[in-house]
């Protein structure tokens, strides 16, 4: 009986091993050449360049990241249209991000954004940092009394 055993998996295997055709193995094999998104790049605006953008009514995609500690209130700038997400949330939408148009992205003192930048520009998006982030911002549109016009 055990031989028997022995024998039915030993043809069992045979079949399997050569059952696949050439056909399927052609199917089967990995791609010549993978293509990788092309790497973006990570620049800079200041805090003045990005009010004068979008008072001039530019339309950015804008993220405030997060940081897991409480943040500042009085450094936190209400921007129109900016998203506000945790630091950490930005590895998980990164790869859905529009490769045609910048990132904005900014965080409490701008340190966090250029990290974060550095990971997402290896998915092909390019990003913008604001210098100095929300603190400077914050600082510069009290000593300037700048504005952000209504939309």
């Amino acid at each position: 009986m055990i031989m028997v055993t022995r024998i039915i998996v030993i043809m069992v295997m045979i079949v399997f091993i050569s059952g696949c055709g050439k056909q399927e193995q052609s199917d089967s094999q990995l791609p010549q050449k993978v293509d990788h998104p092309t790497r973006g790049k990570v620049t800079s605006i200041s805090p003045e360049e990005l009010v004068n953008s979008l008072n001039g009514g530019a339309d950015l995609n804008m993220y405030f990241l997060h940081d897991a500690l409480s943040e500042d209130p009085n450094y936190f700038v209400d921007i129109p249209g900016m998203k506000s997400i945790n630091l950490g949330d930005m590895f998980y939408i990164a790869d859905t991000l529009n490769r045609n148009e910048p990132v904005y992205l900014i965080s409490l003192y701008g340190s966090n954004a250029r990290k974060i930048a550095l990971e997402v520009v290896k998915r092909g998006v390019d990003v913008v940092c604001l210098d100095g982030g929300s603190y400077r911002l914050s600082n510069e549109m009290r000593q300037r009394k700048m504005r952000f016009l209504p939309r």
